[in-house]
């Protein structure tokens, strides 16, 4: 009855964008180019600015969401996400060298129309350049290694452009062909290229329900770990176990049984050998997060409470570091597990301190959770303030924290609609019936009965 655990953290903190509703996007989406120019410059403006981005890129973006159909409600995140792909994409366009002049300029060509949002021309200059790469090597033996290796970093921006246009299979495929075209004498390129291969199937698989795509996923990052040793290698080593641990998770969650989530657990603690907080504080304390997911998804499987209080131990020493100044959402997120870890905990152990401590998490994370800047994760939290509430309040005397978790659930229900998302809707409704059931044992109220029948949800008063 809990909503998902979020924040499985494989690569850097999201933007954020903050103050434009999902209904605002969705008009500067479905605008003409004129009707943008002339109507909403101010907003584009300012939304540009958040973003990092210019108009052009930034209509470039409005055309990516109308033709991948993203729901309205996932418009803003998806925004941003595209936003910080496409930064990170002229990262890296930047950062390449090649040593032909001819091949040089067909990556400015590129870079240039990419700026103005034309994907697919650039898409054919990258080709060309690649090619040229490509007959380069084949012509000159001497430098074939260099060249195959300019090559396939082409490729691999190629695959890091499809990332930004939310096509996961094309960007595999692209990353694919950059391993493979990548030299034997380079094992770390073709090591982080195989990781990137990965990671676009992880996504694809993680949003798409392709368990096949995450156990690919999966064999690559192994393949990978031999290509990234770690004793020359330390930190592509460690971020690959962790991206590994995450695949697994993934994974694990979808099938019966414990095995695949004590690899996760394995995988992250391997990674946390390298990662360590004087090192990488951030990226020590995103691995104790997923840490803790995969602990926590294993403690729900297993008896006992020692993995699950290992979890809020993992969650515990993430907030260390993913403080609420420095990283404000990724602290709401590591709140909101350690809340849904705690409340299964309680659940096994008597008394309330538990319980009370996951309320406390819940509402933590509400403080910047809030349903103006991420409204279905703003839900999820509710419903699990909801679920915690009503555990703590079946364990204590009067009816006060059952009013506050039925509170908790409606609020979630303004959001969580049936039309919307369906299954959470049916989850937090679950929850809500749960409540209204202990209170009705609590007080025999003949309201709370009423509500009940009215719900249709199958409880039946005595």
């Amino acid at each position: 009855m809990y909503a998902s655990l979020h924040g499985n953290q494989a690569g850097r903190d999201n933007i954020v964008i903050v103050g434009i509703p999902p209904e605002q996007v969705a008009v500067l989406i479905s605008a003409s180019t004129q009707e943008l120019q002339k109507h909403h410059a101010a907003e584009l403006q300012t939304l540009g600015g958040q973003l990092g981005v210019t108009q052009n890129a930034l209509a470039s973006f409005f055309q990516i969401l109308r033709e991948q159909h993203v729901p309205l409600e996932k418009l803003p995140d998806t925004l941003a996400t595209i936003a910080q792909r496409f930064r990170e994409m002229q990262e890296r366009l930047a950062a390449l060298d090649p040593d032909d002049p001819a091949t040089q300029a067909l990556i400015e060509k590129a870079r240039a129309e990419l700026n103005v949002g034309h994907y697919d021309l650039a898409d054919a200059l990258l080709n060309q350049a690649e090619a040229a790469e490509q007959a380069a090597a084949r012509q000159a033996e001497q430098l074939a290694d260099r060249r195959w290796l300019n090559a396939a970093a082409v490729r691999a921006v190629r695959g890091e452009a499809s990332l930004t246009r939310l096509n996961y299979l094309e960007a595999a495929a692209h990353f694919q062909a950059a391993t493979e075209m990548t030299p034997t004498s380079a094992p770390t390129a073709r090591g982080i290229y195989r990781r990137r291969w990965a990671d676009a199937l992880w996504i694809y698989g993680d949003r798409q329900g392709d368990n096949a795509a995450l156990a690919q996923a999966i064999a690559l990052h192994r393949q990978a770990l031999t290509e990234l040793p770690r004793a020359q290698q330390p930190q592509e080593w460690a971020g690959t176990q962790n991206n590994l641990g995450v695949a697994l998770h993934t994974l694990g969650e979808r099938e019966v049984g414990t095995a695949r989530l004590a690899e996760a657990v394995a995988a992250h603690r391997a990674a946390l050998e390298e990662r360590t907080r004087e090192c990488v504080p951030l990226d020590w304390a995103r691995t104790q997060n997923n840490l803790g997911n995969a602990l926590a998804r294993l403690g729900e499987r297993e008896v006992g409470t020692a993995r699950l209080a290992e979890a809020v131990a993992a969650y515990r020493a993430a907030l260390e570091e993913l403080t609420r100044d420095l990283v404000p959402l990724g602290w709401a997120t590591t709140q909101t597990n350690l809340g849904v870890a705690l409340h299964t905990l309680g659940e096994r152990e008597a008394g309330t301190a538990r319980l009370a401590e996951a309320v406390a998490a819940h509402r933590a994370a509400l403080e910047e959770r809030t349903r103006e800047r991420v409204p279905l994760d703003w839900a999820a939290t509710q419903t699990n303030l909801g679920n915690a509430l009503t555990t703590l309040g079946e364990r204590e005397v009067g009816t006060a924290r059952l009013a506050e978790a039925v509170a908790a659930h409606r609020a979630a229900l303004e959001e969580r609609t049936r039309e919307c998302v369906p299954l959470d809707w049916a989850q937090t409704q679950l929850g809500l019936a749960i409540t209204y059931r202990a209170l009705q044992e609590e007080t025999k109220a003949e309201a709370i009965c009423q509500e009940l029948r009215d719900a249709d949800l199958g409880y039946q008063c005595d």
